[in-house]
């Protein structure tokens, strides 16, 4: 999450920009002239002038330059381990900085960069060591103290990064970064007061970072502040029109607060987007579903199935749509289908039954509805689906047994006991059937 150049935000020469882009051109052309090239006291000043506006391939080719003239250098080697690591290419950086360390153990900036590197790499406890024999050396270096802070910030010790990072905001320099790692720990401390705080103060040293008022939005989302979250999120899309994740989450928060329209609205931009969101395609659908727009919902499940082929619970979703507008043939055929990819998803053997059901193919719907009861054998509204076809096959005994089991879960269901007591009418159980209407009357 942080940047790895304040150090290098300085005064620079007034006529930076134009060496910038004059010796950009001319490293740039395949047959350069040495005459046009700048010199190594020059190439520190582009380099660091290209970190500060976050111009990192430039940053990259005026390194490599500089190592030309001097390939042992330690600060070259070092500036180029931090362009790397903005650059995400943090195994090139380690292999750098696991040289400089081996050489020269006890300077501070390969120190760090090394436990950087560690860091991301897949090794943050190495990292811890390394940082903290830093600290060792150089107690009062507060780049050593940022970087402790975000190393216990990946081995998941919040506490100790939240300790150490909020020691460092009387350093102006480190505001930028800071505020929104302190943030970040206090969302995973669950302290989202905290949190909101600090990613505010985040915000006003970086008003522009759609991803700090995304952030912003999660946290108020969390703290169920969802009209502030939905706030947040709209202004990470105002900055950003293109934010896909943004537009999603978004659309959860109108989902939970109702706002089915709008939540529709926005997975459709995701959708715009990314014509092949999985993630967006099934909730706008599942949406359209629940609202009652059942023909937009199948359009929608298709189109997602053509994306991908086998995804069951699109399957099921088209089928459940299929059923509602009483194609019960076409929700039989995605219902089986499912079941081809997906044979332990009880729902859709229970579905499957109502749909045979509603065919007046009972023998068939008895069959779905005792395979949804083999996954669960507790389920409340299988068992008493089952026991009524069982019931209208005729078959007393069997739907007695079943709807002796519901009433002993669910000992206070009327339904049930109507239906206990139709059975005991038609087996002749004149006391039982008595006895089960006095329980309901």
């Amino acid at each position: 999450m942080n940047d790895f150049f304040n150090e290098y935000d300085d005064e620079f020469p007034e006529d930076i920009e134009e060496q910038f882009k004059r010796f950009r051109r001319a490293i740039r052309r395949r047959n350069r002239s040495q005459e046009d090239l700048p010199s190594a006291d020059a190439l520190d000043d582009l380099i660091d002038y290209s970190l500060s506006k976050s111009k990192f391939e430039d940053a990259l080719a005026f390194c490599e330059l500089l190592l030309e003239y001097n390939p042992a250098s330690i600060d070259a080697r070092n500036k180029k381990c931090v362009i790397l690591f903005n650059l995400g290419r943090y195994k090139e950086a380690f292999v750098i900085a696991e040289e400089l360390y081996n050489e020269n153990p006890t300077d501070i900036d390969t120190l760090i960069n090394y436990a950087i590197a560690l860091e991301n790499t897949g090794n943050p406890k190495k990292a811890l060591s390394i940082i903290k024999f830093a600290k060792q050396l150089d107690p009062a270096n507060d780049d050593i103290d940022f970087q402790m802070g975000i190393i216990y910030q990946t081995l998941k010790e919040y506490e100790k990064s939240v300790a150490i990072l909020k020691g460092l905001e009387e350093n102006a320099s480190y505001h930028k970064d800071l505020f929104q790692e302190i943030a970040f720990c206090y969302t995973n401390l669950d302290k989202y007061d905290e949190a909101i705080e600090y990613y505010k103060k985040a915000i006003d040293e970086n008003p522009y970072d759609y991803y700090l008022w995304f952030n912003l939005g999660l946290v108020y989302s969390y703290n169920s502040m969802h009209y502030k979250s939905i706030d947040a999120f709209k202004m990470a899309i105002a900055i950003n029109p293109n934010f896909l994740v943004c537009y999603y989450n978004l659309a959860n928060v109108y989902t939970t607060i109702g706002h089915t329209n709008e939540a529709i609205e926005c997975y459709r931009e995701c959708i715009n987007i990314n014509p092949s969101d999985v993630d967006a395609l099934h909730n706008l659908a599942s949406l359209q579903g629940d609202s009652g727009d059942y023909t937009a919902a199948i359009t929608t499940f298709t189109r997602l199935l053509q994306v991908r082929p086998n995804y069951y619970p699109a399957l099921y979703g088209r089928g459940i749509c299929y059923d509602a507008i009483e194609e019960y043939e076409l929700a039989i055929r995605d219902f089986k289908q499912c079941i081809k990819i997906k044979p332990d998803y009880a729902d859709v053997y229970h579905s499957m039954g109502d749909a045979y059901y509603n065919l007046d193919k009972l023998a068939e719907a008895s069959k779905s509805y005792e395979k949804a009861l083999e996954i669960e054998p507790y389920n409340s509204e299988y068992i008493f689906d089952y026991a009524q076809v069982l019931f209208e096959l005729n078959k007393f005994d069997e739907a007695l047994k079943e709807v002796d089991h519901l009433v002993d879960l669910a000992p206070n269901w009327l339904e049930a006991l109507y239906l206990k007591a139709k059975i005991h009418a038609k087996l002749n159980h004149f006391d039982e059937f008595i006895e089960v209407v006095a329980e309901i009357t």
